[in-house]
């Protein structure tokens, strides 16, 4: 616990040393092995995560109730490397395996298959079942990080009506008391309308709503791995929006986190081809 609060305030060494001296302690514990995951996400170390994970899999797989989550993990790192096939086994094997029974669960979903989505893969019928589980909660309005995430899976199945039902589920909790309520009020409408605007091609929107959140978005829950959702729309909205100077500033923050990240990379292309663009 204490390795995973010093990684999300940025402490990377001290969260890997303190990480691995608790996976040395117990291998079983998949908390300890998820402290020491995040800090090689943030790093962007990922051959080293995709391979920490894999050689430790015997141990936390059938000891740790969210071995799914770490399996997310290692398809995120998978798709940092640009291995695409690899994070959709891993999600049809591994991650999809719970039948999406819990909130967990279908937030990893969702976030995976629209990461890989906005690379402009086709991930299939895959969404479906997805949707249709949020679909049992879209009216809910309990949590602002899973409404966002909710929003992804009814975006990916082209399902507008769950679409409006969320945001206004979102925006009546936004009205309401609590911590919640000021999620809602503060990032989770803003996120769903943003990504609703994405799945439309409306970028100029997209970016109007989602960009004023990457300060404060932290407020609403979910690690720093989870939230980067945010920044990988901001960037892809902006690529296809032709703003050059506006993805340009995006993939430079992006390629200064992760510089040898063969997706960032592939996005710093696509912003330069926009500045030789003909006016």
């Amino acid at each position: 616990m204490y390795a995973f609060g010093l990684e999300e305030a940025g402490e990377y060494q001290q969260a890997e040393e303190r990480g691995r001296e608790a996976v040395a302690l117990n291998g079983q514990d998949g908390w300890a092995v998820h402290a020491v995951t995040h800090v090689l996400e943030m790093q962007g170390r990922a051959n080293e995560g995709a391979e920490f994970l894999a050689a430790g899999a015997d141990g936390w797989v059938p000891n740790s109730m969210f071995a799914f989550h770490l399996w997310w993990h290692k398809a995120l790192f998978h798709i940092d490397a640009n291995d695409v096939a690899s994070a959709l086994k891993l999600f049809d094997e591994n991650i999809s395996t719970g039948g999406f029974g819990q909130a967990l669960e279908l937030l990893d979903g969702s976030s995976l298959l629209w990461r890989i989505s906005l690379l402009g893969h086709d991930v299939g019928d895959r969404w479906a079942d997805l949707a249709d589980k949020w679909e049992t909660r879209v009216d809910h309005g309990y949590y602002a990080f899973n409404d966002v995430n909710a929003m992804m899976a009814f975006v990916g199945a082209g399902r507008a009506d769950a679409q409006q039902r969320l945001i206004a589920a979102a925006k009546r909790a936004a009205a309401g008391q609590g911590t919640n309520a000021m999620m809602s009020r503060e990032i989770g409408v803003l996120g769903c309308e943003g990504l609703a605007a994405f799945g439309q091609g409306e970028y100029a929107q997209t970016i109007e709503l989602l960009l004023p959140l990457r300060g404060s978005a932290n407020r609403f829950g979910g690690s720093h791995a989870q939230r980067d959702m945010f920044s990988w729309t901001l960037t892809e909205a902006a690529i296809r929006l032709g703003d050059h100077a506006l993805s340009e500033a995006f993939v430079a923050e992006r390629l200064a986190w992760k510089p040898e990240s063969p997706i960032n990379k592939a996005w710093a292309m696509r912003a330069d081809k926009l500045k030789r663009k003909p006016v």
